[in-house]
């Protein structure tokens, strides 16, 4: 896929597994916006997609923090669910012709600055990960 969207390095996490679920959720993005429907997702069915996706990463990463013992597990496991949560309410009150593009932007933003950098410090601390 032609990336018009790809995530920046200074926000990889170390983890390929992780990095790759980043970029699978930025092309969804970037293929509804290259079928022009930027500003209705709901009608191409990306923004179903968009939730499936991003609820499988979570889990994805979910897991790989368990295994690492991240000591704020719980605490980024309730962000994602009240991120999946903001996303079923806002699929609920869906208005046509509604432009969705800025709001998983900044779901993915939330997710991948504000919190994940928090789970690659301690990953970079423990060693788990190259600098």
């Amino acid at each position: 896929m032609n990336h018009l969207a790809k995530v920046p390095d200074s926000w990889h996490s170390g983890i390929p597994s992780i990095d790759q679920d980043h970029q699978n959720i930025f092309d969804i993005i970037n293929y509804c916006w290259q079928q022009d429907h930027a500003h209705d997702l709901s009608q191409c069915g990306c923004f179903e997609h968009f939730i499936k996706c991003l609820a499988e990463h979570f889990l994805h990463e979910e897991n790989h923090m368990k295994e690492s013992r991240y000591p704020d597990y719980e605490s980024h496991k309730n962000h994602h669910q009240n991120m999946l949560k903001k996303l079923e309410e806002k699929k609920s009150a869906l208005k046509a012709g509604e432009n969705l593009l800025a709001f998983c932007n900044s779901i993915l933003f939330d997710d991948m600055v504000k919190t994940d950098l928090h789970y690659n410090n301690y990953l970079l601390k423990k060693g788990l990960i190259p600098a």
